[in-house]
């Protein structure tokens, strides 16, 4: 690319509104090749990894593979079909909270969108969120997901576990000035408090139309909903959405996280968002957390809530209130191998029926 470099091609790949799954391949140090995925990611584009110069053809050959077979050609119609059978499903990822008593307890989730098609085949957010977005259904589906992750909290309490439970929010909902009410509503249709319900966004959501986004989060809070800054780190306003923006959590973005114990300028970072998080009086939670050591070394560190496959995967209803329960008598050690785990992820449950 003379007179080119990759930041600017990608750059105008997302001002062409490219949906192509892109590889890097370059000669440049592996830290600088992660910080350009993450503009990638950051501007939306489907980012699918790295190649570091020179390439083998056979690892070529592997990284290619895999990203074709991933292509799913999802139609706009065939997604507006799922939406409206009720085939957009959350799964729950399990977050390991730190009690006033220093204990550690599974009370919250974060809901995954996952889409069971007819077949019983599983589609993943990053093959149909970019058709949502593009051809307007984003807010009828993140409605859908939001009226069963609440249906769902219900149906915890009923079985005894006092759960609260996240959901991601695209930039697009920050247009829409009827969410408050909307979500508020729905809390009292389901008896249920509006703290158990935090809304995640991530740094470039909170930034576009600054104004509007300010009255709606404003008010969010105001009804009492949690608001978190997700990915945090990894975009060019952290600081200034931590005080223009009325969030009350920020959840370390999981690339940072899974520097530690591999490069001590992560771990420095990650101890100063967590120092900065507190003198601001805001939850921090890690995400990507994937061993024991990682786990101590975020403790130890005054992190305050834990996401990540060594607390928990993403699974249905019924493997979450297990885990939450089995963590009760085991803590952070899990009793279920990977393998039974996995098998209880998935199918996810029949769609709700709403009274």
């Amino acid at each position: 690319m003379p007179g080119e470099d990759g930041i600017k091609v990608l750059k105008m790949l997302n001002d062409d509104g490219s949906g192509a799954r892109i590889i890097l391949v370059s000669g440049m140090d592996e830290r600088t090749l992660a910080t350009t995925l993450q503009v990638g990611r950051s501007m939306g584009l489907d980012m699918d990894g790295a190649l570091t110069k020179p390439v083998l053809i056979e690892t070529l050959r592997a990284k290619l593979a895999g990203a074709t077979s991933k292509r799913t050609g999802i139609r706009v119609d065939e997604l507006e079909q799922a939406i409206a059978a009720g085939e957009i499903r959350p799964a729950f990822q399990p977050k390991a909270v730190r009690g006033s008593n220093g204990t550690w307890a599974v009370t919250e989730a974060e809901a995954l969108a996952r889409w069971q098609r007819s077949d019983s085949s599983i589609v993943f957010p990053s093959e149909f969120l970019g058709v949502a977005e593009r051809s307007g259904l984003l807010s009828a589906m993140t409605r859908s997901l939001l009226e069963q992750v609440v249906a769902q909290l219900q149906l915890w309490e009923r079985r005894g576990l006092c759960l609260s439970a996240a959901v991601n929010l695209s930039p697009s909902t920050l247009t829409d000035s009827t969410l408050p009410d909307y979500l508020s509503s729905l809390m009292q249709k389901h008896g249920l408090g509006t703290s158990r319900l935090t809304l995640e966004l991530t740094e470039s959501a909170a930034v576009q139309n600054q104004s509007l986004a300010m009255e709606i989060l404003s008010r969010l809070r105001i009804l009492g909903f949690g608001l978190s800054i997700d990915d945090f780190g990894t975009g060019y306003s952290s600081l200034e959405q931590l005080y223009r923006m009325p969030f009350n959590e920020l959840k370390i973005d999981r690339f940072l996280v899974r520097e530690i114990g591999v490069r001590r300028e992560a771990e420095v970072i990650i101890e100063t968002i967590i120092s900065l998080g507190q003198k601001l009086n805001l939850d921090v939670c890690a995400e990507g957390v994937e061993s024991r050591d990682v786990v101590e070394f975020l403790c130890a560190a005054g992190c305050d809530k834990l996401q990540g496959f060594y607390i928990g995967r993403p699974a249905s209803p019924g493997a979450l209130l297990y885990r939450a329960r089995e963590f009760e008598q085991c803590g952070f050690e899990p009793v279920m191998t990977q393998s039974c785990y996995r098998q209880r992820e998935m199918p996810l449950p029949a769609p709700m029926r709403y009274q």
